[in-house]
């Protein structure tokens, strides 16, 4: 499964030989931004979110179901695996059929 995001933490250094793929931030290496909709682990709050865009070195990510985005560090940020994304899909559904119970 595709993430959206290109993997720069290679051991051997050829990462930090590609700056198209990661740059420098305060001597963090961080990958580069990914593609809008990308879906993301915000490690320093545990929530899984789509990318929206980035600005003034911070990354914007939303709840993948919909929601208020929120501000996230990308050096906390990383793809989400599968098992975390789905269960931030089944979150949603919880959410959005508890909505609708009598």
């Amino acid at each position: 499964m595709n993430s959206g995001i290109e993997r720069g933490g290679d051991p051997a250094g050829t990462a930090a030989a590609e700056p198209e793929r990661c740059h420098r931030l305060r001597d963090v290496l961080v990958p580069a931004q990914p593609v809008v909709g990308a879906v993301l682990l915000d490690t320093a709050t545990e929530r899984v979110g789509t990318f929206e865009g980035a600005q003034g070195g911070r990354w914007y990510l939303r709840p993948v179901g919909g929601g208020t985005e929120w501000e996230a560090d990308p050096s906390r940020v990383r793809p989400a695996g599968t098992m975390e994304h789905v269960r931030a899909l089944v979150v949603e559904e919880n959410r959005t059929r508890s909505a609708y119970r009598l």
